[in-house]
């Protein structure tokens, strides 16, 4: 009798994800690992004040009812250039327990906040450094690995498109780094006493990213048309995510009735910019089953034009 396949889903991490993230980040980085119990609710914090973007993997045997566990974890964050060119003119391995232990030790703005990353996203660009990626599996022939990393390919990819982005920095063990460089990233150092690489993916004449890559989809930008409000790209990202009103309501921490009047604005706004998406002309939803087709073709463009969830000045 055949074996049942392993079912997997991925979801943006959420405030209740810092110890996650903080295990799996741990496993990945051993100076991560020593800035002890408060990671976790370091990076709970950062995902609630939206400077981190972490990722979950999770996945399940059929039936789903037998629950969902995580499999895997990522997270990455928007720093300044300035500091981005700082790492690369001197750089140092560990970089992320680095900027973890300022964060920690008081310093807020060592990552860039909502309103910093709308406003490189709308200039020059934003760089995106990535703190590390981990999954369950040890051994490279597990059979769910593969289908594992492809899922988390995918969403490391939908999460950060979308953003004006400017380079891409991330610091790996040798092996991983190594793959890595297959897709377009370039080693800006070697830190060969620990057996680990600064890559660098930065769009240039010298060094072209290779097309149809991971790297050149997250540097493929095209502005927003909507420009939703903050309330309303919070809900929607949650939305894309599979969430329910009630869900929604519950990590918002407001109410179901917010909830209705915040999708009506949405609604409202879409159909004065982008009309087609919704159907030309539409009335606005009053529930039913017209709301639930025009909440099912909003969310389908939402996931092929990102963009429009991106904050923006």
């Amino acid at each position: 009798m055949a074996l049942a396949q392993t079912l997997f889903r991925a979801r943006l991490a959420r405030r209740g994800d810092g110890p996650t993230l903080a295990e799996g980040l741990s496993r990945w980085d051993p100076a991560l690992a020593a800035l002890g119990a408060g990671l976790g609710p370091t990076l709970s914090a950062l995902i609630g004040e939206e400077c981190l973007r972490g990722g979950c993997v999770e996945e399940t045997l059929p039936p789903p009812e037998t629950g969902w566990q995580v499999s895997a974890t990522g997270a990455s964050a928007f720093i300044s250039n300035t500091t981005a060119q700082a790492l690369l003119d001197n750089p140092s391995p560990f970089f992320a327990a680095q900027l973890m232990a300022r964060i920690m030790a008081g310093e807020r703005d060592v990552l860039l906040d909502p309103a910093a990353i709308a406003r490189e996203n709308a200039g020059d660009g934003l760089t995106l450094f990535v703190l590390g990626f981990t999954h369950r599996y040890g051994g490279q022939d597990h059979p769910n690995l593969r289908p594992l990393l492809g899922r988390a390919i995918d969403h490391f990819v939908y999460a950060h498109r979308g953003y004006k982005l400017r380079r891409m920095l991330r610091e790996d063990p040798d092996p991983i780094a190594d793959v890595l460089v297959t897709s377009g990233m370039t080693v800006a150092h070697h830190f060969g006493a620990v057996g680990r690489k600064l890559l660098v993916a930065e769009p240039s004449a010298q060094a072209p990213i290779f097309p149809h890559s991971v790297t050149s989809a997250l540097f493929a930008y095209s502005p927003p048309q909507v420009h939703f409000a903050k309330a309303e790209r919070r809900l929607l990202e949650l939305a894309v995510d599979g969430l329910s009103d009630g869900e929604i309501a519950g990590e918002l921490q407001i109410s179901l009735n917010t909830v209705k009047q915040t999708w009506r604005s949405v609604y409202e706004r879409a159909v004065r910019r982008v009309p087609l998406v919704l159907g030309e002309g539409a009335d606005l939803p009053a529930g039913g089953v017209r709301g639930q087709e025009k909440r099912r073709h909003l969310i389908a463009y939402l996931r092929d034009h990102p963009q429009e969830l991106r904050p923006q000045a």
